[in-house]
């Protein structure tokens, strides 16, 4: 197994509080406004495909069972 080299782990860790610091208010909350902007657009984009694949289920569900039904004329 790899041993983590202790000094460059401490640095990690100090990383992103030392850059918070640096950073400016508005900065910061441009930096904050970017990341929830990234992670929302990757799950609406999720939830865009999933309901577009749900809809497309449904319509040949629908399709199927209107074949089914008694007394129904083709169309051609």
């Amino acid at each position: 197994m790899r041993r983590k080299n202790q000094a460059a782990a401490q640095l990690g860790k100090l990383g992103g509080k030392a850059r918070a610091l640096a950073l400016s208010p508005e900065q910061r909350i441009e930096s904050a406004r970017r990341a929830a902007h990234a992670r929302w657009s990757i799950k609406m984009d999720n939830l865009v495909a999933e309901i577009a694949d749900g809809t497309k289920e449904l319509l040949r569900t629908v399709k199927k069972r209107q074949r089914l039904l008694p007394g129904r004329k083709r169309k051609r």
